[in-house]
């Protein structure tokens, strides 16, 4: 009996966040503090924008976690409790956001909160709204470097 052998093919390719260009969907823009203390308690401030010509019904914001960063739990309920999110999965390395009925220019300030647990010197902050059902409509905030000490 001869049998064949199995195999897959990958194909991978790196593209610079300076190279990614967005045309239409939300408008994504975040900031928060980039010299901390080990420890110290830190807020993301995100802004996510519709700026399509429609409401959309099923927005996803995927937020990364700052690597040996922990995302405070109470930040998180607290969106949901103020009715600014539909609910939020965390993940070890970031937060999926649900967002429900954003309107045509409607605007969602929302704030995370985190603690660094160690010292280092990290690329973070990367942020990805966009439209559960139509995922060519999408926004994203480019990463930043962050540095604990």
């Amino acid at each position: 009996m001869l049998a064949s052998p199995l195999y897959v093919i990958v194909q991978e390719y790196y593209v610079p966040f300076n190279a990614v260009n967005v045309e239409e969907g939300f408008e994504v823009t975040s900031n928060m503090k980039t010299e901390l203390s080990v420890n110290e308690l830190v807020t993301q401030n995100i802004r996510i924008i519709n700026r399509t010509e429609q409401t959309v019904n099923n927005a996803i914001a995927v937020i990364s976690i700052p690597q040996g960063f922990r995302a405070e739990e109470s930040s998180l309920a607290t969106l949901r409790y103020d009715g600014l999110i539909e609910k939020y999965e965390t993940n070890y390395d970031s937060i999926n956001l649900y967002l429900r009925d954003v309107r045509q220019g409607e605007i969602k300030d929302l704030s995370i909160d985190y603690r660094p647990g160690y010292p280092a010197k990290i690329t973070a902050g990367q942020i990805k709204a966009y439209d559960y059902y139509n995922p060519g409509i999408e926004g994203i905030q480019k990463p930043f470097i962050i540095t604990v000490e």
